[in-house]
Protein backbone atom coordinates (compact mmCIF):
# COMPACT_ATOMS: atom_id res chain seq x y z
CA UNK A 1 0.00 0.00 0.00
CA UNK A 2 1.31 3.75 -1.11
CA UNK A 3 2.00 5.56 1.89
CA UNK A 4 1.16 9.98 1.67
CA UNK A 5 1.23 13.03 3.38
CA UNK A 6 -2.27 14.19 3.80
CA UNK A 7 -3.46 18.32 4.52
CA UNK A 8 -6.86 19.42 4.77
CA UNK A 9 -9.24 21.56 5.92
CA UNK A 10 -12.13 20.74 8.44
CA UNK A 11 -14.58 18.75 6.27
CA UNK A 12 -15.74 15.12 7.60
CA UNK A 13 -15.55 14.45 3.69
CA UNK A 14 -11.81 14.18 3.71
CA UNK A 15 -11.02 11.75 7.10
CA UNK A 16 -14.05 9.59 5.51
CA UNK A 17 -11.98 10.13 1.79
CA UNK A 18 -8.53 8.80 3.29
CA UNK A 19 -10.48 6.22 5.55
CA UNK A 20 -12.34 5.02 2.12
CA UNK A 21 -8.58 5.03 0.70
CA UNK A 22 -6.87 2.40 3.08
CA UNK A 23 -10.15 0.48 3.41
CA UNK A 24 -9.57 -0.16 0.29
CA UNK A 25 -5.95 -0.82 0.34
CA UNK A 26 -4.99 2.41 -2.00
CA UNK A 27 -2.88 3.99 0.42
CA UNK A 28 -2.70 5.22 3.99
CA UNK A 29 -1.30 8.37 5.01
CA UNK A 30 1.75 8.57 7.29
CA UNK A 31 1.97 12.33 8.02
CA UNK A 32 -1.67 14.01 9.25
CA UNK A 33 -1.19 18.05 8.78
CA UNK A 34 -4.48 19.76 9.03
CA UNK A 35 -7.47 21.09 10.49
CA UNK A 36 -7.47 20.49 14.16
CA UNK A 37 -10.92 19.43 14.39
CA UNK A 38 -9.94 15.90 12.34
CA UNK A 39 -6.84 15.65 14.38
CA UNK A 40 -8.37 13.23 16.91
CA UNK A 41 -10.65 10.96 14.53
CA UNK A 42 -7.08 11.02 12.81
CA UNK A 43 -5.22 9.14 15.24
CA UNK A 44 -8.24 6.86 15.91
CA UNK A 45 -8.47 5.89 12.32
CA UNK A 46 -4.63 5.45 11.48
CA UNK A 47 -2.88 4.88 14.83
CA UNK A 48 0.33 4.53 12.77
CA UNK A 49 0.07 7.65 11.50
CA UNK A 50 1.62 10.87 13.17
CA UNK A 51 -0.40 13.62 13.31
CA UNK A 52 0.59 16.69 13.26
CA UNK A 53 -0.56 19.18 16.23
CA UNK A 54 -1.18 22.19 13.56
CA UNK A 55 -1.37 25.07 15.77
CA UNK A 56 1.66 24.03 17.79
CA UNK A 57 3.18 23.51 14.36
CA UNK A 58 2.01 27.08 13.07
CA UNK A 59 3.29 29.12 16.35
CA UNK A 60 5.64 27.43 17.51
CA UNK A 61 7.29 25.10 14.88
CA UNK A 62 11.04 24.93 16.78
CA UNK A 63 8.92 23.08 19.41
CA UNK A 64 8.24 20.05 17.06
CA UNK A 65 11.45 19.60 15.58
CA UNK A 66 12.62 15.82 16.23
CA UNK A 67 15.38 15.05 18.82
CA UNK A 68 17.27 13.99 16.13
CA UNK A 69 20.06 15.17 13.75
CA UNK A 70 17.95 16.02 9.87
CA UNK A 71 20.26 15.79 6.87
CA UNK A 72 20.26 15.90 3.48
CA UNK A 73 19.79 19.78 3.59
CA UNK A 74 20.14 20.70 0.24
CA UNK A 75 16.67 22.72 0.51
CA UNK A 76 19.06 25.71 2.13
CA UNK A 77 21.38 26.21 -1.11
CA UNK A 78 18.18 25.84 -3.91
CA UNK A 79 17.32 28.59 -5.71
CA UNK A 80 13.64 27.79 -5.13
CA UNK A 81 14.44 28.93 -1.20
CA UNK A 82 14.08 32.76 -1.44
CA UNK A 83 10.76 31.89 -3.44
CA UNK A 84 9.55 29.56 -1.01
CA UNK A 85 10.51 31.63 1.82
CA UNK A 86 9.14 34.73 0.48
CA UNK A 87 5.67 33.37 0.29
CA UNK A 88 5.74 31.46 3.57
CA UNK A 89 6.88 34.28 5.32
CA UNK A 90 3.91 36.21 3.58
CA UNK A 91 1.48 33.75 4.67
CA UNK A 92 2.48 34.08 8.33
CA UNK A 93 0.47 37.48 8.36
CA UNK A 94 -2.31 35.34 8.52
CA UNK A 95 -1.69 33.89 12.47
CA UNK A 96 -0.04 37.44 13.21
CA UNK A 97 -3.77 39.77 13.86
CA UNK A 98 -1.08 42.21 16.31
CA UNK A 99 1.79 42.77 13.94
CA UNK A 100 4.13 41.58 16.34
CA UNK A 101 6.19 38.73 14.76
CA UNK A 102 9.14 40.69 13.59
CA UNK A 103 11.59 39.77 10.55
CA UNK A 104 13.39 37.77 12.87
CA UNK A 105 10.79 35.88 14.45
CA UNK A 106 8.93 35.05 11.30
CA UNK A 107 12.71 33.69 9.35
CA UNK A 108 13.45 31.45 12.79
CA UNK A 109 9.92 29.93 12.23
CA UNK A 110 10.83 29.24 8.31
CA UNK A 111 13.91 27.53 9.21
CA UNK A 112 12.05 25.49 12.17
CA UNK A 113 9.49 24.73 9.76
CA UNK A 114 11.47 23.32 7.16
CA UNK A 115 13.62 21.05 9.10
CA UNK A 116 10.83 19.51 10.68
CA UNK A 117 9.17 18.68 6.52
CA UNK A 118 12.77 17.73 6.08
CA UNK A 119 13.53 15.14 8.79
CA UNK A 120 9.53 14.10 7.83
CA UNK A 121 10.54 13.57 3.99
CA UNK A 122 13.54 11.92 4.88
CA UNK A 123 12.05 9.36 7.67
CA UNK A 124 8.89 8.44 6.42
CA UNK A 125 9.66 8.00 2.53
CA UNK A 126 5.91 9.16 1.19
CA UNK A 127 5.30 7.83 -2.24
CA UNK A 128 3.12 11.66 -2.93
CA UNK A 129 1.91 14.15 -0.94
CA UNK A 130 -2.01 15.32 -1.21
CA UNK A 131 -3.70 18.68 -0.09
CA UNK A 132 -7.45 19.42 -0.34
CA UNK A 133 -6.53 23.31 -0.98
CA UNK A 134 -3.96 25.25 -2.38
CA UNK A 135 -1.50 25.35 0.79
CA UNK A 136 -1.72 28.67 2.61
CA UNK A 137 -0.67 27.83 6.14
CA UNK A 138 2.55 28.52 5.93
CA UNK A 139 3.53 25.02 7.21
CA UNK A 140 1.66 22.85 5.23
CA UNK A 141 2.96 25.38 2.31
CA UNK A 142 6.62 24.74 3.13
CA UNK A 143 5.92 20.89 3.44
CA UNK A 144 4.41 20.70 -0.25
CA UNK A 145 7.04 22.54 -1.99
CA UNK A 146 9.92 20.64 0.08
CA UNK A 147 8.58 17.41 -1.22
CA UNK A 148 8.38 19.20 -5.25
CA UNK A 149 11.98 20.03 -4.29
CA UNK A 150 13.24 16.42 -3.05
CA UNK A 151 11.13 14.74 -5.19
CA UNK A 152 7.83 13.15 -3.87
CA UNK A 153 5.17 13.99 -6.32
CA UNK A 154 2.32 16.82 -4.66
CA UNK A 155 -1.05 17.21 -6.00
CA UNK A 156 -3.76 19.50 -5.01
CA UNK A 157 -7.50 19.94 -5.12
CA UNK A 158 -8.05 23.07 -7.32
CA UNK A 159 -11.83 24.46 -6.67
CA UNK A 160 -14.12 25.38 -9.64
CA UNK A 161 -16.23 27.89 -7.45
CA UNK A 162 -19.20 28.88 -9.77
CA UNK A 163 -20.23 25.33 -9.85
CA UNK A 164 -19.39 23.63 -6.54
CA UNK A 165 -16.91 20.95 -7.89
CA UNK A 166 -13.34 20.02 -7.51
CA UNK A 167 -10.46 19.26 -10.07
CA UNK A 168 -7.18 17.29 -9.41
CA UNK A 169 -3.60 18.54 -10.37
CA UNK A 170 -0.02 18.29 -9.95
CA UNK A 171 1.56 21.06 -8.23
CA UNK A 172 0.37 24.55 -8.27
CA UNK A 173 0.80 25.05 -11.78
CA UNK A 174 1.23 21.58 -13.41
CA UNK A 175 -0.89 19.29 -15.04
CA UNK A 176 -4.13 19.07 -14.67
CA UNK A 177 -5.49 15.49 -14.39
CA UNK A 178 -8.74 14.51 -16.21
CA UNK A 179 -11.60 13.03 -14.04
CA UNK A 180 -12.24 9.68 -15.67
CA UNK A 181 -15.13 8.62 -12.64
CA UNK A 182 -18.43 7.77 -13.42
CA UNK A 183 -20.98 11.15 -13.39
CA UNK A 184 -24.25 11.33 -12.21
CA UNK A 185 -26.34 13.95 -14.81
CA UNK A 186 -28.88 15.34 -12.43
CA UNK A 187 -25.86 16.90 -10.26
CA UNK A 188 -24.09 17.88 -13.26
CA UNK A 189 -26.85 19.76 -14.15
CA UNK A 190 -27.43 21.38 -10.82
CA UNK A 191 -24.25 22.36 -10.45
CA UNK A 192 -23.93 23.83 -14.32
CA UNK A 193 -26.95 26.08 -13.35
CA UNK A 194 -24.93 28.45 -10.89
CA UNK A 195 -21.83 28.71 -13.86
CA UNK A 196 -25.10 29.77 -16.29
CA UNK A 197 -26.57 31.67 -13.82
CA UNK A 198 -23.07 33.85 -12.99
CA UNK A 199 -22.26 34.19 -17.22
CA UNK A 200 -26.18 35.50 -17.03
CA UNK A 201 -25.66 38.15 -15.03
CA UNK A 202 -22.40 39.16 -16.41
CA UNK A 203 -23.52 39.11 -19.81
CA UNK A 204 -26.96 40.87 -19.46
CA UNK A 205 -26.08 43.75 -16.50
CA UNK A 206 -24.97 47.07 -17.64
CA UNK A 207 -22.08 49.15 -16.34
CA UNK A 208 -24.06 50.20 -12.56
CA UNK A 209 -22.42 48.61 -9.60
CA UNK A 210 -22.55 44.73 -9.40
CA UNK A 211 -21.30 42.45 -6.63
CA UNK A 212 -21.18 38.61 -6.40
CA UNK A 213 -23.50 37.19 -3.40
CA UNK A 214 -20.44 36.39 -1.56
CA UNK A 215 -19.19 40.33 -1.28
CA UNK A 216 -22.90 41.37 -0.80
CA UNK A 217 -23.35 39.14 2.02
CA UNK A 218 -19.94 40.70 3.44
CA UNK A 219 -21.03 43.99 3.01
CA UNK A 220 -24.19 43.19 4.60
CA UNK A 221 -22.54 41.80 7.97
CA UNK A 222 -20.21 44.88 7.93
CA UNK A 223 -22.68 47.22 7.55
CA UNK A 224 -24.96 45.66 10.35
CA UNK A 225 -21.98 44.70 12.81
CA UNK A 226 -22.66 46.23 16.24
CA UNK A 227 -19.18 47.84 17.61
CA UNK A 228 -20.79 47.98 21.71
CA UNK A 229 -18.63 46.37 23.79
CA UNK A 230 -21.87 44.55 25.45
CA UNK A 231 -23.29 43.63 22.07
CA UNK A 232 -19.96 42.20 21.41
CA UNK A 233 -19.51 40.27 24.36
CA UNK A 234 -22.97 38.78 24.25
CA UNK A 235 -21.99 37.69 21.10
CA UNK A 236 -18.86 36.45 21.24
CA UNK A 237 -19.01 34.50 24.72
CA UNK A 238 -21.91 32.40 23.48
CA UNK A 239 -20.53 28.44 23.23
CA UNK A 240 -16.75 29.37 24.95
CA UNK A 241 -18.52 29.07 28.41
CA UNK A 242 -16.90 25.74 27.91
CA UNK A 243 -12.95 27.55 27.93
CA UNK A 244 -13.76 28.30 31.47
CA UNK A 245 -13.04 24.49 32.23
CA UNK A 246 -10.01 25.13 30.51
CA UNK A 247 -8.31 28.63 32.61
CA UNK A 248 -5.16 28.55 29.81
CA UNK A 249 -7.71 28.83 26.59
CA UNK A 250 -10.13 31.25 28.28
CA UNK A 251 -10.86 33.41 25.81
CA UNK A 252 -10.70 37.35 26.71
CA UNK A 253 -13.70 39.12 26.09
CA UNK A 254 -11.77 42.29 26.96
CA UNK A 255 -8.75 41.54 25.05
CA UNK A 256 -10.98 40.44 21.77
CA UNK A 257 -12.74 44.04 22.30
CA UNK A 258 -9.36 45.62 21.46
CA UNK A 259 -8.30 43.95 18.86
CA UNK A 260 -11.78 43.82 17.05
CA UNK A 261 -11.79 47.86 17.45
CA UNK A 262 -8.02 48.44 16.88
CA UNK A 263 -8.75 46.42 13.52
CA UNK A 264 -11.75 48.66 12.50
CA UNK A 265 -9.48 51.50 13.74
CA UNK A 266 -6.58 50.64 11.22
CA UNK A 267 -9.01 49.67 8.40
CA UNK A 268 -10.66 53.40 9.16
CA UNK A 269 -7.40 54.42 8.46
CA UNK A 270 -6.30 52.60 5.41
CA UNK A 271 -9.75 53.59 3.67
CA UNK A 272 -8.64 57.34 4.68
CA UNK A 273 -5.51 56.81 2.90
CA UNK A 274 -7.29 55.35 -0.36
CA UNK A 275 -9.44 58.06 -0.48
CA UNK A 276 -7.01 60.63 -0.27
CA UNK A 277 -5.02 59.36 -3.10
CA UNK A 278 -7.38 57.84 -5.38
CA UNK A 279 -8.09 60.10 -8.90
CA UNK A 280 -11.46 61.63 -8.99
CA UNK A 281 -13.33 61.71 -12.00
CA UNK A 282 -11.34 59.00 -13.38
CA UNK A 283 -11.72 59.24 -17.48
CA UNK A 284 -12.58 56.19 -19.05
CA UNK A 285 -12.24 57.86 -22.44
CA UNK A 286 -8.61 57.50 -22.88
CA UNK A 287 -7.13 54.08 -23.32
CA UNK A 288 -6.11 51.73 -20.22
CA UNK A 289 -5.80 48.84 -18.54
CA UNK A 290 -7.57 47.94 -15.55
CA UNK A 291 -5.87 46.12 -12.76
CA UNK A 292 -8.30 44.90 -10.04
CA UNK A 293 -6.45 43.88 -6.89
CA UNK A 294 -7.14 40.84 -5.18
CA UNK A 295 -8.26 40.31 -1.75
CA UNK A 296 -5.53 39.66 0.58
CA UNK A 297 -4.15 37.51 2.55
CA UNK A 298 -6.06 34.78 0.60
CA UNK A 299 -4.75 31.59 -1.79
CA UNK A 300 -5.74 33.34 -4.31
CA UNK A 301 -2.44 35.40 -4.81
CA UNK A 302 -0.53 33.28 -2.03
CA UNK A 303 0.37 30.57 -3.38
CA UNK A 304 -2.02 30.60 -6.18
CA UNK A 305 -0.54 33.66 -8.10
CA UNK A 306 2.83 31.69 -8.64
CA UNK A 307 5.48 33.81 -9.11
CA UNK A 308 3.44 36.89 -8.60
CA UNK A 309 2.20 36.50 -5.31
CA UNK A 310 3.23 39.95 -4.37
CA UNK A 311 0.43 42.39 -6.07
CA UNK A 312 3.06 45.40 -6.30
CA UNK A 313 5.58 43.41 -8.00
CA UNK A 314 2.97 42.24 -10.89
CA UNK A 315 1.68 45.68 -11.51
CA UNK A 316 5.08 46.86 -11.99
CA UNK A 317 5.84 44.13 -14.55
CA UNK A 318 2.39 44.93 -16.46
CA UNK A 319 3.46 48.78 -16.16
CA UNK A 320 7.07 47.69 -17.61
CA UNK A 321 5.42 45.88 -20.68
CA UNK A 322 2.34 47.88 -21.62
CA UNK A 323 2.98 50.53 -24.16
CA UNK A 324 2.91 54.15 -22.54
CA UNK A 325 0.36 55.27 -24.55
CA UNK A 326 -2.23 52.91 -22.18
CA UNK A 327 -2.74 54.33 -18.47
CA UNK A 328 -3.14 51.44 -15.94
CA UNK A 329 -6.37 52.12 -13.13
CA UNK A 330 -5.79 50.17 -10.11
CA UNK A 331 -9.54 49.31 -7.73
CA UNK A 332 -9.32 47.97 -4.25
CA UNK A 333 -11.05 44.56 -3.93
CA UNK A 334 -14.20 45.86 -2.04
CA UNK A 335 -13.75 43.32 0.35
CA UNK A 336 -10.15 44.33 2.09
CA UNK A 337 -11.94 47.49 3.55
CA UNK A 338 -14.97 45.29 5.62
CA UNK A 339 -14.27 45.01 9.22
CA UNK A 340 -15.99 41.53 8.88
CA UNK A 341 -12.84 40.14 6.85
CA UNK A 342 -9.43 40.04 7.87
CA UNK A 343 -8.15 42.96 5.47
CA UNK A 344 -5.99 44.49 8.20
CA UNK A 345 -3.89 41.59 7.67
CA UNK A 346 -2.71 41.94 3.88
CA UNK A 347 -2.82 45.55 3.43
CA UNK A 348 -0.45 48.42 4.50
CA UNK A 349 -1.47 51.80 3.99
CA UNK A 350 2.20 52.42 2.35
CA UNK A 351 0.96 50.35 -0.42
CA UNK A 352 -1.37 52.99 -2.12
CA UNK A 353 1.40 55.38 -2.05
CA UNK A 354 3.66 53.05 -3.80
CA UNK A 355 0.62 52.34 -6.08
CA UNK A 356 0.04 55.76 -7.04
CA UNK A 357 4.51 56.48 -7.64
CA UNK A 358 4.11 54.37 -10.75
CA UNK A 359 4.18 56.70 -13.77
CA UNK A 360 1.11 56.38 -16.05
CA UNK A 361 -0.43 54.66 -13.29
CA UNK A 362 -4.24 56.03 -11.12
CA UNK A 363 -6.42 54.67 -8.31
CA UNK A 364 -9.69 54.62 -9.31
CA UNK A 365 -12.27 55.34 -6.13
CA UNK A 366 -14.63 52.41 -5.85
CA UNK A 367 -17.33 54.79 -4.60
CA UNK A 368 -17.06 56.69 -8.42
CA UNK A 369 -16.77 53.71 -10.61
CA UNK A 370 -17.91 50.36 -10.54
CA UNK A 371 -15.44 47.63 -11.43
CA UNK A 372 -18.18 47.09 -14.07
CA UNK A 373 -17.56 50.14 -15.61
CA UNK A 374 -14.02 49.80 -15.94
CA UNK A 375 -14.10 45.97 -17.22
CA UNK A 376 -16.04 47.24 -19.89
CA UNK A 377 -14.27 50.33 -20.68
CA UNK A 378 -11.00 48.92 -20.35
CA UNK A 379 -8.50 47.56 -23.46
CA UNK A 380 -7.43 44.59 -21.13
CA UNK A 381 -8.62 43.86 -17.42
CA UNK A 382 -5.81 42.81 -15.23
CA UNK A 383 -5.69 40.53 -12.28
CA UNK A 384 -3.73 38.04 -10.41
CA UNK A 385 -6.36 34.97 -10.51
CA UNK A 386 -9.87 37.29 -10.04
CA UNK A 387 -12.91 36.38 -11.45
CA UNK A 388 -12.53 40.29 -12.93
CA UNK A 389 -10.48 38.29 -16.04
CA UNK A 390 -13.66 35.85 -16.45
CA UNK A 391 -16.59 38.93 -16.64
CA UNK A 392 -14.21 40.55 -19.25
CA UNK A 393 -13.64 37.40 -21.30
CA UNK A 394 -17.94 36.95 -21.08
CA UNK A 395 -18.76 39.84 -22.69
CA UNK A 396 -15.99 39.98 -25.22
CA UNK A 397 -13.24 41.84 -23.62
CA UNK A 398 -9.67 40.86 -23.63
CA UNK A 399 -8.21 39.80 -19.72
CA UNK A 400 -4.88 39.40 -18.46
CA UNK A 401 -4.20 36.79 -15.12
CA UNK A 402 -0.70 36.14 -13.15
CA UNK A 403 -1.11 32.85 -11.72
CA UNK A 404 -3.05 30.01 -11.94
CA UNK A 405 -7.12 29.85 -11.80
CA UNK A 406 -9.89 27.42 -12.91
CA UNK A 407 -10.22 29.33 -16.00
CA UNK A 408 -6.70 29.27 -16.91
CA UNK A 409 -6.85 28.94 -20.65
CA UNK A 410 -10.07 30.32 -21.10
CA UNK A 411 -10.65 32.11 -24.36
CA UNK A 412 -9.72 35.92 -24.31
CA UNK A 413 -7.79 35.43 -21.15
CA UNK A 414 -3.91 35.63 -21.58
CA UNK A 415 -1.22 34.62 -19.29
CA UNK A 416 1.02 37.14 -18.44
CA UNK A 417 3.97 34.70 -18.79
CA UNK A 418 2.78 33.94 -22.51
CA UNK A 419 2.44 37.37 -23.81
CA UNK A 420 5.16 38.54 -26.32
CA UNK A 421 3.64 41.68 -27.61
CA UNK A 422 0.92 43.70 -25.60
CA UNK A 423 0.69 45.38 -28.79
CA UNK A 424 -0.66 42.50 -30.48
CA UNK A 425 -2.64 41.42 -27.36
CA UNK A 426 -4.26 45.06 -27.68
CA UNK A 427 -5.54 44.18 -30.79
CA UNK A 428 -5.99 41.18 -31.02
CA UNK A 429 -9.89 39.61 -31.70
CA UNK A 430 -12.02 38.20 -29.11
CA UNK A 431 -14.35 35.20 -28.49
CA UNK A 432 -17.98 35.18 -27.78
CA UNK A 433 -19.73 34.76 -25.00
CA UNK A 434 -20.61 31.03 -26.12
CA UNK A 435 -17.23 30.22 -27.05
CA UNK A 436 -16.11 31.26 -23.45
CA UNK A 437 -18.81 29.59 -21.81
CA UNK A 438 -17.91 26.07 -24.42
CA UNK A 439 -14.43 26.02 -22.78
CA UNK A 440 -15.76 26.64 -19.45
CA UNK A 441 -18.29 23.54 -19.82
CA UNK A 442 -15.55 21.40 -21.72
CA UNK A 443 -13.41 22.07 -18.75
CA UNK A 444 -16.31 21.03 -15.91
CA UNK A 445 -16.75 17.67 -18.04
CA UNK A 446 -13.14 17.07 -18.70
CA UNK A 447 -11.70 17.76 -15.08
CA UNK A 448 -14.16 18.13 -12.23
CA UNK A 449 -16.18 16.31 -9.71
CA UNK A 450 -18.90 17.21 -7.14
CA UNK A 451 -17.17 19.04 -4.52
CA UNK A 452 -16.08 22.27 -2.40
CA UNK A 453 -12.85 22.26 -0.31
CA UNK A 454 -13.75 23.54 3.42
CA UNK A 455 -17.12 24.65 5.50
CA UNK A 456 -16.79 27.81 4.65
CA UNK A 457 -17.84 27.13 1.28
CA UNK A 458 -21.39 25.66 2.38
CA UNK A 459 -23.53 28.67 2.07
CA UNK A 460 -22.35 29.32 -1.67
CA UNK A 461 -24.64 26.66 -3.23
CA UNK A 462 -28.19 27.11 -1.74
CA UNK A 463 -29.67 23.71 -1.61
CA UNK A 464 -26.81 21.84 -3.26
CA UNK A 465 -24.69 21.50 -0.26
CA UNK A 466 -27.33 19.47 1.85
CA UNK A 467 -28.61 17.42 -0.80
CA UNK A 468 -27.74 13.44 -0.37
CA UNK A 469 -26.82 12.79 -3.53
CA UNK A 470 -24.72 15.72 -4.42
CA UNK A 471 -22.73 14.22 -1.01
CA UNK A 472 -22.73 10.69 -2.18
CA UNK A 473 -21.43 12.14 -5.78
CA UNK A 474 -18.91 14.16 -3.60
CA UNK A 475 -17.44 10.86 -1.69
CA UNK A 476 -17.34 9.17 -4.99
CA UNK A 477 -16.03 11.78 -7.15
CA UNK A 478 -12.92 12.03 -4.17
CA UNK A 479 -12.54 8.66 -3.89
CA UNK A 480 -12.31 7.48 -8.04
CA UNK A 481 -10.06 11.24 -8.61
CA UNK A 482 -7.51 10.24 -5.82
CA UNK A 483 -7.63 6.20 -5.88
CA UNK A 484 -8.09 6.10 -9.96
CA UNK A 485 -6.71 9.28 -11.10
CA UNK A 486 -4.46 10.21 -9.33
CA UNK A 487 -2.68 7.01 -8.92
CA UNK A 488 -2.65 6.35 -12.34
CA UNK A 489 -0.71 9.43 -12.75
CA UNK A 490 1.40 8.89 -9.94
CA UNK A 491 2.78 5.32 -11.72
CA UNK A 492 2.79 6.82 -14.97
CA UNK A 493 5.04 9.44 -13.77
CA UNK A 494 7.31 7.68 -11.07
CA UNK A 495 6.93 4.01 -12.50
CA UNK A 496 5.57 2.36 -9.02
CA UNK A 497 3.86 -0.88 -9.32
CA UNK A 498 1.14 -1.42 -7.17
Amino acid sequence: MLKYFFSMPGRQLWLDLAIGLSRTNVARPCLWIGDPRLEAGAQDAFPDCEVADFDGLRYAPHLQLAASSTDNLSFFESPDLHRVKDNALKMMDRIDPDKTWSRVDREAAFHAAALWGIEKINRLRPDFFLTIESPHAYTSYILFELCRIYGVPAYSFGWFPLSGGLYLREGLNDAIIPYTGPRDETVDARMWSFVTQYANTVTARTTEAWEPSYMQAQKAKDASADTRFLSYARKHTRGKLRRLLKPSKYFSVTEGYRKEQAKRAFLSGLQGTLSDLTTKGLDLERPFVYFALQYEPERTTNPDGLDHTDQIRALAALRDKLPQSHSIYVREHPSQLYSSNRGHLGRSQTIYHAIRSIRGVELADNEEVSSASLIRTAAITATITGTAALEAALIGKNALIFGHSWFSGCPNIADFSNVDSFEDLLQEDTADADTVMAYLKQRFVDYTFPGYQNPSQTGLYPGLADDETYQRAEFGGAMHSVSTDLIAHLKQRTDISS
